[in-house]
């Protein structure tokens, strides 16, 4: 029997696991009913019967983690997994070898989709170790069945995307010929991240209004996107597009205030606290103009200046964002606002690492803002949900909309010590 094919990111044959036991808490690790059972076999075996019966418990069958396949979850202990040993590493992975483990941690932190194409990965940088992958400078290929690759996953798959979509009328049957294509517009370094994200829009944008759309059409577009990007007219298009500030800052603020409440990680829950306080989102509403202010220029006095720095950070957490397959699970128009919304949310938080630590943003900072992100909201379906809901909710769905949380503030006339006293 032939041996499925594998797709791996270059960037990810480089990932290491560097054992922090970062991964083995601040969040659940939820057992299929096959690692529960090998689990509890393989332990009662080695006389562990009460470290099963005391760490690992089943999952109410009418509980909302059971919809998504949990059978049963590890207990934490001081907020870390009930396996680990008194030195951070894991007991099972020790003691009884890497096939025991629970598929969710033999794949951790890679994401692993059943696809026509065989076995595709990515992954998430809510890993330490994977964050640190963000500061590669290579463009990302994919990499079919690579030598010497190897890990131990299970049955465990993040999705599955089945042939039956090339059956489908809508814009979904050509997914693999638009994927490719997208990732080739977030590597277009002859644009900035900006220009490459309008240039995206402008394409789903054109793409939904196909009604039935045709491989020649899609040809078609993607033609012209590899023409309009050799063309100097395009930058000075982009540049007449309006810089609605005040919007990127209402739009933060509405999602800073709406979604402080119910963040789950403490850490993420306190930096959104304090850059809800020193960009004043915690005023009314007809106090926005301050906001604006102040976002403005903390914009040019921490950040601006460390584009061209952080960039291929931005790039590489983009490109993973596609890979993830976001542009599959909801309509092309919701995955590109989800899109602009993380990357803007990630500047945002790195604006306010930096305002907090007083100094630039750089690369570790921006990998810090990233990992944060991650760890505390990033592959939460529930969370993803949420703020297409958001934008439905303020009618805020349209690729427009996304365009203009994009656009660079202008430079205001402001200086620091005048926005230092909104502040202080």
């Amino acid at each position: 029997m032939k041996q499925e094919d594998i797709y791996v990111p270059s960037t990810m044959l480089a990932y290491q696991c560097s054992q922090s036991g970062e991964c083995c808490g601040g969040w659940e690790i939820g057992l299929d009913k096959k690692s529960h059972d090998r689990l509890s076999y393989v332990l009662s075996r080695n006389n562990q019967k009460r470290l099963f019966k005391d760490t690992v418990k089943k999952v109410d069958p009418g509980d909302e983690k059971a919809k998504h396949g949990y059978y049963s979850i590890i207990q934490f202990v001081e907020g870390k997994c009930g396996m680990l040993e008194p030195n951070g590493l894991c007991g099972l992975h020790k003691n009884h070898g890497i096939e025991i483990l629970p598929d969710i941690c033999k794949a951790f932190p890679r994401l692993i989709y059943k696809t026509p194409l065989g076995k595709e990965l990515s992954i998430t940088f809510s890993c330490p170790s994977a964050a640190k992958l963000l500061k590669n400078r290579e463009k990302i290929v994919m990499v079919k069945n690579p030598d010497n690759f190897f890990f131990a996953h299970g049955d465990l798959y993040y999705c599955y995307i089945t042939k039956e979509i090339f059956d489908r009328k809508d814009i979904v049957q050509f997914y693999y010929h638009l994927e490719p294509h997208f990732i080739e517009i977030l590597q277009t370094r002859s644009l900035t991240t900006e220009e490459r994200l309008i240039l995206l829009g402008i394409t789903v944008k054109r793409l939904e209004a196909l009604d039935q759309p045709t491989i020649d059409q899609i040809n078609d577009t993607i033609q012209l996107n590899r023409s309009i990007i050799q063309q100097s007219f395009f930058k000075d298009d982009i540049k007449q597009i309006h810089s609605s500030i005040d919007h990127q800052v209402f739009l933060l603020k509405e999602f800073v205030n709406l979604r402080i409440p119910s963040v789950p990680n403490k850490e993420l829950k306190e930096i959104f606290m304090y850059i809800a306080k020193t960009f004043r989102f915690d005023q009314a509403d007809d106090k926005l103009n301050e906001s604006v202010e102040i976002y403005t220029q903390y914009y040019w006095d921490y950040y601006h200046e460390a584009k061209e720095d952080i960039d291929h950070i931005l790039e590489n957490y983009l490109v993973f964002f596609i890979l993830r397959k976001t542009f599959i699970k909801y309509t092309l128009h919701e995955a590109y606002f989800l899109t602009i919304f993380f990357y803007s949310l990630i500047r945002l938080l790195a604006m306010g690492l930096a305002i907090r630590d007083k100094q630039q943003v750089d690369e570790d900072l921006m990998i810090k803002a990233v990992w944060v992100i991650e760890k505390a909201i990033g592959h939460s379906y529930l969370f993803y949900q949420g703020i297409i809901n958001f934008l439905r909710e303020k009618d805020l769905t349209t690729v427009s909309h996304a365009i203009t949380l994009l656009k660079t503030p202008d430079k205001r006339a402001s200086k620091k010590e005048q926005i230092a006293s909104f502040v202080d």
